[in-house]
């Protein structure tokens, strides 16, 4: 048996995780958690991460996950002359939990952010040996043993929010991303700086990753380089490249079975569809794409005079499908002014398409600076 968490070696079964989450589950239903109440998890990676979560969905409760690197304090942007509030207070305020786990690294931080909000009732401090104040308990506490014909509750996958996302916040605050339960699928990406470490690091050599067969990256542009490290040191068929948002749940580009273009997020998942808008000074140009199963139906069409456009013209990319989210947790007006009339999401990246249907990334339409998930104020320029 392999351990579950690397960092403290723990290990576990699947029948003893469904136990675990079960009696959870019946625990904060006794403290009167239920359909589409919201339960908040602030935590590393973890086994005790994992179990709130399945609790949550067991209820048909809604679960928040906060970043445990987001700030706490307020961040004025001097040359916006702005006060922002910290990104931990702004995304409990759009999620509006009741119960939060906490590791007990996230405990005084949660703490402080939750400070004067009377949404938050308890804090469940997970670990053992923490110290509990006001309004904590210790994450053993909740234990109530659940009936053997436990059964989860039933809810429509179409409509249920099963989860509240914080999105990036490359353009501002980090806004509450609703996905409902059939957003949810169980698909893994990995970011170009593990794969930069699985390339090189020489602790990779000190575990068998025989299992794996193919790698999938997202988040930023993947070097050919690190591609080949990847795919040469572990042995695998491919390392392939996809692309979407916390707004559309999973890639909406990515690069299927066939030819793997280096640069390439791939082309447009099944059941997507996709517009590349570019604002000239006369018109609007939109070029349409159609994911099917087997077909990809594409065109390009100037709005004014219905003249077809070529390939590889840049413009912001736009997508419109199942994958996309619910909308903004109240926030109306950002919804309107990314999802339009016609129900296409303003993604905010520039890209193109080749002439073979393979999208690749150019730059985003505005950004704000992120470093290891902080956000950065851009400093006033001086000078003339």
């Amino acid at each position: 048996m392999r351990p579950v968490d690397a960092v403290s070696g723990v290990k576990t079964t699947f029948s003893e995780v469904l136990r675990k989450s079960t009696s959870l589950a019946e625990s904060l239903r006794s403290h009167g958690v239920g359909v589409n109440d919201v339960v908040g998890v602030a935590s590393e990676n973890s086994l005790e991460f994992c179990l709130p979560v399945l609790a949550a969905y067991y209820l048909g409760a809604t679960c928040a996950t906060f970043n445990p690197l987001y700030t706490v304090h307020c961040m004025f942007v001097k040359r916006a002359s702005t006060i922002f509030p910290g990104e931990l207070r702004h995304a409990l305020n759009i999620s509006k939990p009741s119960i939060i786990f906490c590791s007990p690294n996230c405990v005084s931080k949660i703490k402080e952010a939750s400070e004067g909000l009377l949404f938050v009732r308890t804090l469940v401090v997970q670990g053992d040996g923490t110290p509990m104040s006001s309004g904590q308990v210790p994450f053993h506490s909740l234990r109530r043993e659940a009936a053997a014909d436990f059964a989860a509750v039933d809810v429509d996958p179409e409509q249920h929010v099963a989860a509240i996302m914080c999105s990036s916040g490359t353009t501002g605050l980090p806004k509450g991303v609703m996905l409902t339960d059939r957003n949810i699928v169980t698909l893994m990406f990995l970011v170009p700086t593990l794969l930069v470490f699985l390339g090189k690091s020489p602790k990779v050599d000190l575990y068998d990753l025989s299992s794996v067969k193919e790698i999938w990256c997202g988040a930023a542009p993947l070097s050919k380089e690190v591609q080949d490290q990847v795919t040469n040191r572990l042995k695998i068929r491919n390392v392939r490249q996809g692309y979407g948002l916390t707004e559309t749940t999973l890639a909406v580009t990515f690069i299927s079975g066939g030819r793997n273009k280096y640069g390439s997020c791939g082309t447009i998942a099944p059941g997507m569809t996709a517009k590349a808008r570019r604002q000239s000074s006369r018109h609007l140009q939109l070029r349409y794409f159609h994911g099917k199963t087997w077909v990809a139906l594409m065109y390009v069409v100037d709005l004014e005079t219905g003249k077809p456009l070529g390939p590889n013209c840049s413009g912001e990319l736009c997508f419109k499908g199942p994958l996309l989210m619910k909308g903004y947790l109240g926030d109306l007006q950002a919804t309107s002014a990314t999802i339009d009339d016609d129900g296409f999401l303003r993604t905010g990246d520039v890209g193109y398409y080749d002439q073979e249907g393979y999208f690749f990334i150019v730059e985003r339409v505005k950004e704000l600076i992120k470093y290891k998930s902080f956000q950065e104020a851009m400093l006033a320029q001086s000078g003339p």
